[in-house]
C-alpha cells in the first residue's frame, strides 16, 4: 500500500465520514473534496476514481483492524483466549467506531478489489479457526462453526448499529455483558 501524505489523509478521513454516513453510492467525489477542504484536482491526483478511494480507505482500515485484533494470544481457544480477542474487538469498537461501522455495516463486495475481499475474509476465517480449534479441544460446542461465528459477528454488528444510532460510546457494562453472553452461547462449560 502506498504511503499517504497529509492531503491524501484529509481525503481519506472525509471519505470515511461520508461513506459511513451515506454509503459509497451516496457520497459524491465533490462532497468528499469539500469535506476534506481540498480541490477536486487534489482528490483525483491521489485517487483517480471513487473505487480507488474506497479501496485504499478500506484496505487501510481493514489492515489496522486485523492487525489490532488477530494477533496471537497466550491461551489456546479457551475462555481466556476468547476474552482476550473480545477485549481487542471492544478496543476497536470504542476507539474507532466510525471505522468499525464502515467496515462491518456496509456491503462492500460490488466495488472491493480481490485483495480487499481477501482481507475482509481474514477476520471471519480467524473466528472460524478459533471455533474449530475450540470444538476440537472441547471448550466450544460441537456443530457448524458458521453458527458460532455468526453469533459472535452478529453481536458485533448489532453493537455497532446501536452505538451508531446514538453516536455515544457503548457502556462498559453492556460490552462486558456481551462478552459473557457470547462465551456462554458457544462454550461447553
Amino acid at each position: 500500500m502506498a504511503a499517504f501524505g497529509r492531503k491524501s489523509e484529509q481525503v481519506l478521513n472525509a471519505a470515511l465520514i461520508l461513506f459511513e454516513e451515506r454509503t459509497f453510492y451516496g457520497a459524491a467525489m465533490p462532497e468528499i473534496a469539500a469535506k476534506a477542504k481540498v480541490g477536486m484536482g487534489t482528490v483525483y491526483r491521489y485517487f483517480p476514481t471513487k473505487e480507488q478511494l474506497v479501496n485504499d480507505l478500506y484496505r487501510q482500515l481493514r489492515l489496522a483492524f486485523n492487525s489490532a485484533v488477530l494477533g496471537p494470544v497466550a491461551e489456546d481457544r479457551d475462555r481466556q483466549a476468547f476474552y482476550t480477542y473480545w477485549a481487542r474487538i471492544v478496543t476497536e469498537l470504542v476507539e474507532r467506531p466510525r471505522a468499525m461501522r464502515f467496515l462491518e455495516l456496509h456491503p462492500h463486495h460490488s466495488y472491493l478489489s480481490a485483495d480487499n475481499v481477501r482481507l475482509e475474509r481474514q477476520f471471519g476465517a480467524a473466528l472460524e479457526h478459533f471455533v474449530v480449534g475450540g470444538q476440537r479441544n472441547g471448550t466450544i460446542k460441537k456443530g457448524a462453526p458458521l453458527i458460532s461465528t455468526a453469533i459472535i459477528r452478529g453481536t458485533i454488528v448489532e453493537l455497532l448499529r446501536r452505538g451508531g444510532e446514538t453516536l455515544e460510546p457503548l457502556p462498559k457494562d453492556l460490552l462486558d455483558e456481551a462478552k459473557y453472553s457470547l462465551w456462554d452461547a458457544i462454550a461447553t462449560e
